[in-house]
């Protein structure tokens, strides 16, 4: 079928992509420590670093005149913010093009691929193929669901441990399910 040729064997499928981005920074960056972020990140990542008192340290990309928006991050802010702030644990960006940037300082690449959950089905590679330690995957916002899915995708070194307690610490515990009136 299809679906095997998708290869998500090291994903955990969870309700709501944010459920994903809160325990990709429980299990790689834990509580009380920092991580390098892009400006543009989904308010979930933000509200990962309050709950877990992480401090985030941000690089943006340039704005683009005269249309008024960003273009690609640059790779020598990155590494800037990162000689600066060695304390970092991880990268987390939605534009996964920093593999090698975050190989060479030892820190964790994760990913906000919220618009690339079909990339598999056609053919191309999934974030952690390419070499991220950890990505999120919004099933809803390009394949087909019935609601808000996601996937939370996961690399060889990664904690599995960590990453199962941190999905199950955000995650719900009471799943929607059909109500019958009496």
């Amino acid at each position: 079928s299809d679906t095997g040729k998708l290869s998500w064997r090291r994903g955990i499928l969870l309700l709501a992509a944010g459920t994903g981005i809160l325990a990709m920074l429980g299990a790689a960056v834990g509580r009380g420590g920092s991580v390098l972020i892009d400006r543009e990140v989904h308010r979930s990542v933000c509200h990962g670093c309050a709950l877990l008192d992480i401090t985030p340290y941000f690089f943006s990309a340039p704005l683009l005149e005269p249309f008024g928006i960003t273009g690609a991050l640059r790779v020598e802010d990155a590494e800037r913010q990162l000689l600066a702030h060695p304390d970092i644990r991880a990268v987390l960006l939605t534009s996964p093009t920093y593999y090698d940037l975050c190989r060479a300082h030892g820190k964790l690449l994760l990913v906000d691929a919220a618009h690339g959950a079909h990339f598999p089905a056609v053919g191309l590679p999934s974030p952690v193929e390419e070499g991220a330690d950890m990505a999120v995957l919004s099933m809803h916002k390009t394949m087909p669901c019935l609601g808000q899915a996601a996937v939370l995708l996961s690399g060889p070194g990664t904690d599995r441990a960590s990453l199962r307690e941190n999905t199950a610490l955000f995650g719900t515990s009471s799943l929607d399910r059909p109500r019958t009136r009496i």
